[in-house]
């Protein structure tokens, strides 16, 4: 019950965060705030405690894997949203993550191929996202968006929840990593700022996705031989660090570019 409390509380914070965010700076600076594992972490650490921490650390290969459905995701967006409204493209991006992370959850590899292959992805979905793209320009938001953003968010929480409860290690690590957060802004985007800014936000969700890669990967290497606090100090130093190095560079290039 408490994770699930946690889950509905931090999945809704992260969107309302990374919205303010690119309100701030633009969407690259949402997509990548919105990157962040927030409600991917707090899953694993709840797998690590409620079901050891050999089955947490298997999960984390699976939600490594699993990066390779979210890029195929971001493509999907990126693409069809020039062809159809935004259920359309998010239901088609939704069925790409589904269909990928259940076949790649039956995969068995150790933890450094799983990041070389998710490390591919993100390469990929870098090179195949559309090019151009531009900060969405004199949006009126209505007094609801932030907390219809919010309510979306959890709703989705909710419905990835009784999935993954079903699942086992693999898969649950698949889910974890589901695109809550990231449906919701680049829903929001598509409906409110249109296919150009979306494009930025895309980018800038790609951006951040290595240092959650990062801390994924330090979390299956070093989570049965240095224990749970041991594996998740070490990889949210190292995430963070990355994550801030990376927001530093991005809300400097949105600052010098023209209003």
């Amino acid at each position: 019950m408490a994770t699930l409390v946690l889950k509905l509380t931090l999945a809704p914070a992260l969107v309302v965060a990374a919205s303010l965010a690119g309100r701030m700076w633009g969407p690259r600076a949402a997509g990548l705030f919105g990157s962040m594992p927030i409600v991917a972490a707090p899953v694993l650490l709840a797998l690590a405690i409620d079901q050891g921490e050999a089955f947490a650390a298997d999960a984390a290969v699976g939600t490594l894997l699993a990066m390779v459905a979210v890029g195929g995701f971001l493509v999907t967006v990126g693409r069809v949203s020039a062809r159809t409204r935004t259920p359309g493209t998010l239901g088609a991006a939704w069925v790409v993550f589904l269909a990928g992370a259940a076949v790649l959850s039956g995969v068995d590899v150790p933890p450094l191929l799983a990041t070389a292959a998710g490390s591919v992805a993100l390469g990929a979905a870098a090179f195949a996202l559309p090019r151009g793209g531009q900060a969405g320009v004199g949006v009126v938001r209505p007094a609801w968006d932030l907390p219809l953003r919010a309510a979306a968010a959890a709703a989705l929480v909710l419905a990835v929840t009784a999935a993954a409860d079903a699942a086992g290690p693999r898969l649950s690590g698949a889910l974890a990593l589901s695109p809550i957060a990231l449906s919701v802004l680049c829903g929001f985007s598509l409906a409110t700022e249109g296919r150009p800014a979306t494009l930025v936000l895309l980018r800038g969700i790609v951006t951040g996705l290595p240092s959650v890669l990062c801390f994924f990967t330090i979390v299956a290497i070093t989570l049965e031989p240095w224990g749970i606090a041991g594996a998740f100090a070490a990889a949210t130093a190292v995430a963070l660090s990355l994550q801030a190095t990376v927001a530093l560079a991005t809300v400097r290039v949105a600052a010098s570019e023209p209003a």
